[in-house]
């Protein structure tokens, strides 16, 4: 204020209500008579884990239908959507397209933190996972003004967004990073990549943004849907590149270890029950299965050291001997 950066809109303070609970983005789409909601979204904007550092734009998003129960939907509706909806008909607005509602459910109801005028990022991206109707179909009918909501269908089950960053986002990144990994990850099952800070340079697909790729995937439930994404972020490689491991720390998150596929990572708040986990003890996250390291070992020297600098990080007591591993894989496989 005293150097007057922000001009006349920094003049003055405005002060507000401290609001404490979880955050829910409540999307809808409208054709400005009739709206249909989305399935409800929660990102995750700290930039490191823990909820430790600066805000950013979303380094991840989550949907699940567990996140909005019948009621708190409904209320959401009628105390927040339809008069938001009636105000702008009586104000001569007839408002056509997405309409971002995000929320603070705190102890005393929902409460409004803002409007936005679009799907969100990386909220479209788990939101997208999730449609089970033609997207293009349904924007063609909100711009003629003829939406029908009974069309809008869901796939059951959970899907999760984990975003790839440029090493110092959301500060001063660099760009033109080249990117590895991806072919054949869009062949996995349930995963989609979506790109978001991407260019080709001479035929390289390289970095050219803060937020680089969304790897997004579902599954029947929330807790393997970001493992899913998680471990086929594992896969992919940039210099510098940065993930959050925000959503995996949610209480949201599995508590044991299953057999979703071979790259399992999960948090495990538990004790492991006997042969679930390569190791008997976990202090922070757990590989489970022998089919997951079966899965690095044989995915070449480049997946084994990144394996290796995966569980430094993890285990800084332990030393990763890649030799180790080599001698080990002929009897895995």
């Amino acid at each position: 204020m005293e150097k007057n950066e922000l001009g006349p809109g920094g003049r003055r303070i405005l002060l507000e209500e401290t609001l404490e609970g979880e955050e829910l983005s409540f999307i809808i789409l409208t054709d400005g008579k009739r709206y249909a909601p989305l399935v409800p979204t929660r990102d995750h904007k700290r930039v490191f884990d823990g909820n430790q550092g600066p805000n950013t734009g979303g380094m991840g998003a989550y949907s699940s239908d567990e996140l909005l129960p019948d009621d708190l939907r409904e209320l959401i509706r009628s105390t927040i959507v339809e008069p938001t909806l009636h105000g702008l008909a009586a104000d001569g607005i007839p408002y056509q397209g997405f309409l971002y509602i995000g929320l603070m459910l705190t102890k005393s109801g929902p409460k409004v933190l803002e409007f936005n005028c679009r799907l969100g990022d990386p909220e479209a991206q788990a939101i997208v996972a999730r449609m089970d109707f033609d997207l293009a179909e349904t924007l063609a009918d909100v711009a003629a003004g003829c939406l029908e909501p009974s069309k809008m269908r869901w796939k059951p089950g959970a899907s999760a967004c984990v975003v790839l960053t440029s090493g110092g986002y959301p500060g001063k990144f660099e760009t033109g990073k080249r990117i590895e990994g991806l072919t054949g990850v869009d062949n996995i099952t349930g995963v989609r990549v979506f790109h978001a800070g991407t260019k080709l340079a001479g035929g390289t697909l390289v970095t050219n943004g803060g937020r680089v790729l969304g790897i997004t995937a579902a599954a029947g439930a929330l807790g393997d849907s970001l493992a899913l994404a998680y471990a086929t972020a594992s896969r992919i490689h940039f210099a510098g590149m940065h993930l959050s491991e925000g959503h995996r720390s949610s209480r949201h998150a599995p508590e044991s270890c299953g057999k979703l596929n071979p790259w399992r990572e999960c948090r495990t708040f538990s004790a492991p029950r006997k042969n679930d986990c390569l190791w008997k003890s976990c202090p922070k996250s757990v590989l489970c299965g022998t089919r997951a390291l079966k899965a690095v070992l044989t995915g070449g020297p480049a997946a084994s050291a990144r394996f290796c600098s995966w569980i430094a990080k993890l285990w800084k007591p332990w030393i990763c001997n890649q030799e180790l591993f080599a001698k080990t894989s002929p009897r895995m496989a």
